[in-house]
């Protein structure tokens, strides 16, 4: 990992580490680290399975979280995936094809439409090692040109997010590692969640087990 650039107002401080793409050898983002004086955040298009996401998370953030958790309080953790398909020609492009229909979780209207959607919703409920605990799912669809034709893609965000309200009294302590393990409920009930809004079909495709 490679600093980025430094700025004349340093707020946040990234670290990246790129590849270059096939055509063009221009250098994309796989992995950014962003340590800043409101958040640390780390963002990666490498995701494989959640067990080496883990890993990573854990030897990138455990240290920097250590330090600001000796002057600051934790306000929340969010994990947070984004899973993009492409629709192949020949037919409608259609919710259907890709999501559930009945669930509670989308605007029941994207099922009978054609063009672009989109469905946003969100709940709290209570976390299991947090104060609350916010789910979202936000479905959007969009067009691109590839390859001189127009074709729709679908993002679907779930995020899952624990918040916590500070004890002053209490003054209660939290560490960075006991902070960083309630990523592993959250990512369980990110697939919950993601597994709620997706076809059958999707699902398998995608090597989700039922």
């Amino acid at each position: 990992m490679v600093a980025g650039p430094p700025q004349l107002e340093v707020d946040t401080i990234r670290f990246y580490r790129t590849s270059a793409e096939e055509d063009s050898n221009r250098l994309f983002p796989d992995e950014t680290l962003s340590i800043g004086k409101g958040a640390i955040a780390y963002h990666t298009k490498a995701y494989t399975r959640w067990e080496a996401f883990a890993i990573q998370l854990r030897s990138l953030l455990t240290e920097p979280l250590g330090i600001a958790l000796e002057t600051v309080y934790l306000s929340n953790l969010r994990l947070e995936y984004r899973d993009v398909f492409k629709h192949s020609s020949g037919g409608p492009a259609l919710a259907s094809t890709l999501l559930r229909a009945g669930s509670d979780l989308l605007a029941p209207h994207i099922f009978s439409r054609e063009p672009l959607f989109h469905s946003h919703t969100g709940f709290f409920e209570d976390g299991p090692d947090s104060d609350q605990r916010l789910i979202q799912v936000n479905v959007d669809a969009n067009e691109i040109i590839e390859n001189n034709e127009r074709r729709r893609i679908v993002a679907i965000m779930t995020g899952v997010q624990d918040n916590f309200v500070p004890d002053l009294e209490l003054e209660r302590a939290r560490s960075s590692s006991s902070a960083i393990s309630n990523f592993n409920s959250m990512h369980t009930r990110s697939a919950e969640v993601f597994r709620s809004v997706i076809s059958d079909e999707i699902a398998t495709r995608v090597g989700i087990i039922p």
